[in-house]
């Protein structure tokens, strides 16, 4: 299928670590799969997926360093690399951990509402605050290590009056956009924001930031859509997991502190 402005962009992506496979791409869709590691090309290709190599992300295998390189593809910010998806309307993201199928695509595009430039889900647990996702990613090697920056980072938003902490977190790991354009200056903001805290849990700071563009962003339950999310492999435990067990405790004085 040739690149076509009016039809949607499906998009994927798994950097560094190892996965054992990768979910079917939706069928007769245009559906790409990024990597920066070429040994999955045969793999994405063999279900159903066209592959690009991201050669300007070094492969790693810090997961934490990985799991923030994703952000390139999910925030769209590889236009510049890959400018042949630049002209597209509509492109639908999800996480590799997401088996995405022809029913969600069909309902993503009958409910995101015009106007609106990124439809997200509410998180699974709706009534988890920015605050309450800190305290639930500090759990997690990969999230623990610069959440104390992170913390740093927010009650300074909170001083200045930018952002209410106490706002729902957003899942983003299906993210529809539309007319992305009209949204790019939020897109630059939360990848921007993620590299210089080195915090992978894009949820946070997406839900932080995402704040002042309430009028662009369209949410709804995350039972409405029911995506499959399954693990499709288990990742190896890094050289964080001691260190990030004396952060947990360190953030949690934070928040209530």
């Amino acid at each position: 299928m040739e690149a076509n402005a009016d039809i949607p962009l499906l998009i994927s992506c798994f950097f560094g670590g190892q996965i054992r496979t990768v979910y079917p791409a939706v069928r007769g869709r245009y559906c790409v799969f990024f990597s920066n590691s070429e040994s999955y090309r045969a793999l994405a290709e063999a279900r159903g997926w066209q592959f690009r190599l991201v050669k300007s992300l070094p492969v790693t295998s810090d997961y934490r360093e990985s799991s923030i390189q994703a952000k390139y593809i999910k925030f769209l910010q590889f236009f510049d690399e890959f400018p042949e998806f630049a002209i597209f309307n509509r492109i639908i993201y999800f996480d590799h951990t997401i088996y995405f199928r022809r029913s969600d695509l069909n309902w993503l595009q009958s409910h995101q509402a015009p106007g609106k430039s990124a439809l997200v889900l509410r998180h699974l647990a709706e009534e988890r605050t920015i605050w309450g996702e800190v305290e639930a990613a500090s759990a997690q090697d990969r999230y623990a290590l610069t959440m104390p920056e992170t913390i740093k980072w927010l009650r300074s938003m909170e001083r200045d009056g930018v952002v209410c902490l106490d706002g729902k977190v957003d899942a983003t790991t299906i993210i529809s956009y539309q007319n992305p354009g009209l949204i790019r200056e939020l897109l630059d903001m939360v990848y921007a924001q993620t590299i210089r805290l080195g915090q992978p849990e894009c949820q946070i700071i997406w839900s932080a930031l995402g704040q002042r563009y309430e009028s662009s962003i369209q949410r709804v339950d995350w039972h409405e859509l029911e995506p499959l999310w399954r693990v499709p492999y288990q990742p190896k435990r890094d050289r964080l997991a001691d260190l990030s067990r004396r952060v947990v405790n360190r953030v949690r004085r934070q928040i209530s502190g």
